[in-house]
Order: C-alpha cells, then structure tokens, then sequence
C-alpha cells in the first residue's frame, strides 16, 4: 500500500443491525458519512473529525437512516459550510422515512445541506475528501421507476484511492449486481450488501458466491 493510503482510515461503525461507515482523512480531519443507523455511535465518531464533507445515503430503510436526522440536525448547529447530501427519493411512507424527509426539508431551507442525485448518471462524487467517489448504481431511471423498491435502488458506491478501492453496497440484491458495471467491482475492501445476509435470488440473480468471486479482494 502506498504513502497515500495511510492517510486514511475506514471506520465501520457499530450500529447493531444496520450500517454506518465512516471514510476519514487523517491529515486534515475530513470525513465522508455512508449511512447511520442510529445516532449516538455515529455522532460520537463525527464529533472526533474536524468537518464532515459529504453525505451518501445508500437507501431509505431505518436501518440505513434511523440516525441520520440527528446527524443533519448536528450539523446544523456546528455552522459549517453547507455539504452535499447524496441521496435519491424512495418511499416515504414509513415513519422513520417520513421524520427523515422533514428533517432533509428543512435543513436544505436552512443552508444546512445542498441535495445531490445520488445516481450513476452524475458526475458530482468525484474528488471529495482527495479521493474519488464513484457511484455504480442505481441509474436514474431506476431512480424514477422504482421508487418503492428500497434495496433494488439501493446505492452502490466505490472509493478510490492511490491504489486501494472500497465498495460499498447498502442493500443492493441479487437481482442488482448482474446490471452492474463488472469492470468497477474489484475492491480492496468490500461492504457484503444485506450485513452478510442471503442475497435475494431469482432466475436471474447473483448468488453469493456469484458476487465475491467477481469483487476478487485483492
């Protein structure tokens, strides 16, 4: 591994059954949020970096965004320069996603956040915190069509840096990862979607041993 890599750390945060993931640059105390679960182990690891750059969220599930209004409303009080927030539309029918989307409401009116497409057609990701942020999936029309299918929309998201890459798959299913651009799956690190459980599968869907045999960890 090179130099550069050693100014990074990945932090999976323990949120019991759910996902958080924190991509902090030791140098300059800059950090990118993937998720929160809930909201104290994620506000107690933001509180230990200088500023928070960008926000993913990968999908709309409690699971993924029960914590993630308190995370908003931290920053809100912190006065910091606004941050991308990237994040597509889904249901919202469910309470915690109902809680979420006042709070995205309001801190977008307040200059707290600037909302961002997170869909493989936008170009936005790119050079956050010195490193590159692709977005693998979903497309937007996906995006549009599907909006109540939570995990088949879920965001896909690599990191890039130096020579090492990071993958991470929020909920996406089996059904996902054959429309994915294999040629981007390799990783150094890999996010298993489901917090290691089952795929989904059907006539048409990845297995598990279908999707790590294609990352290949290096």
């Amino acid at each position: 591994m090179g130099k550069i890599q050693y100014d990074y750390e990945v932090i999976f945060i323990d949120v019991g059954q759910g996902d958080a993931t924190l991509i902090h640059q030791l140098s300059n105390m800059h950090s990118v949020l993937v998720d929160a679960g809930i909201a104290t182990p994620v506000l107690t690891a933001l509180k230990q970096s200088t500023q928070l750059k960008a926000i993913f969220v990968t999908h709309w599930d409690k699971d993924h965004i029960g914590g993630m209004s308190a995370v908003i409303n931290w920053l809100s009080n912190k006065y910091q320069k606004a941050i991308n927030v990237f994040i597509n539309l889904q249901d919202t029918s469910t309470n915690s996603a109902k809680r979420f989307m006042r709070t995205l409401d309001q801190a977008y009116n307040d200059g707290t956040i600037i909302i961002k497409p997170a869909c493989n057609d936008s170009k936005d990701p790119t050079g956050i915190i010195n490193g590159k942020f692709l977005i693998l999936w979903p497309p937007h029309a996906i995006v549009i069509t599907h909006p109540e299918d939570r995990n088949f929309g879920s965001l896909i998201l690599r990191f890039e840096v130096g020579d090492f890459s990071l993958l991470l798959s929020g909920d996406a299913g089996g059904d996902v990862w054959p429309l994915v651009d294999q040629t981007v799956l390799k990783a150094d690190v890999f996010r298993y979607p489901h917090h290691g459980g089952e795929l989904f599968t059907g006539k048409n869907s990845w297995s598990a041993d279908d999707l790590i045999s294609t990352i290949a960890l290096r």
